[in-house]
């Protein structure tokens, strides 16, 4: 095991706290997306860590093993682990689709499951600079609206990062609980400026609570 310290924060999503946080070792950060964190009170803790290179995978703190939690949705294939480094394969392709239409967890954590599957995808596909243009759309949508980043997101098509968030996007808003938009054979962009000013509110604090996590899913499984 290696020595590091716990460096938690906090981020209001969606009017919910969550706490996320990374664990210094040596001169590189690990992960700790493999852990429910429910406050800060770890935050500056000397810890015990094992890891898979980008990951935590066992954490220990003043001797005692901090159990880990598993982000998988029921009846997960088993060679699809969303609590180890990211696995990705054809055979899993409706994976995000299938089986989170069945999950019975809260709201917020299956757009927790949802976003952390993405990220996992797109870091074992190598998407160029992904993490980079995750981390800007929160930005674009905030100073432009949603209408005009998804617009201009569209536009990037088969140009990398931009148009893969873009498709992730709305596969996410497709299998929402909420159904707060009916994109059967239709294109977000388009029809993001068809809806009413209080769904297109409603929309845009979706996106950006899905965002929110996905950005910090892909820093964390890109460092």
């Amino acid at each position: 095991m290696r020595k590091g310290i716990l460096i938690i924060s906090h981020e209001d999503i969606a009017g919910e706290m969550h706490y996320y946080g990374y664990a210094l070792v040596g001169r590189g950060t690990l992960s700790l997306t493999n852990y429910n964190l429910q406050d800060n009170s770890l935050n500056q803790k000397n810890c015990d860590v094992e890891d898979d290179g980008r990951v935590v995978t066992k954490l220990v703190v003043d001797g005692i093993e901090i159990p880990s939690k598993q982000v998988v949705s029921p009846q997960v294939d088993t060679e699809v682990d969303m609590s180890n480094k990211p696995s990705y394969s054809a055979k899993n392709e409706r994976f995000g689709v299938d089986e989170l239409m069945q999950c019975t967890e809260p709201e917020s954590k299956r757009r927790e499951a949802y976003a952390y599957w993405h990220a996992c995808k797109r870091v074992s596909e190598g998407v160029e600079k992904y993490s980079e243009q995750v981390n800007i759309i929160p930005l674009l949508i905030k100073n432009n609206g949603l209408g005009s980043a998804l617009m201009y997101m569209r536009t990037q098509k088969n140009r990398g990062a931009l148009s893969i968030i873009y498709n992730d996007i709305c596969d996410w808003l497709r299998v929402d609980n909420k159904q707060l938009i009916d994109l059967e054979g239709l294109e977000l962009a388009e029809k993001i400026i068809e809806v009413p000013q209080h769904q297109y509110k409603d929309i845009t604090k979706e996106v950006l609570a899905y965002l929110a996590f996905l950005k910090r899913f892909a820093k964390g499984l890109s460092s």
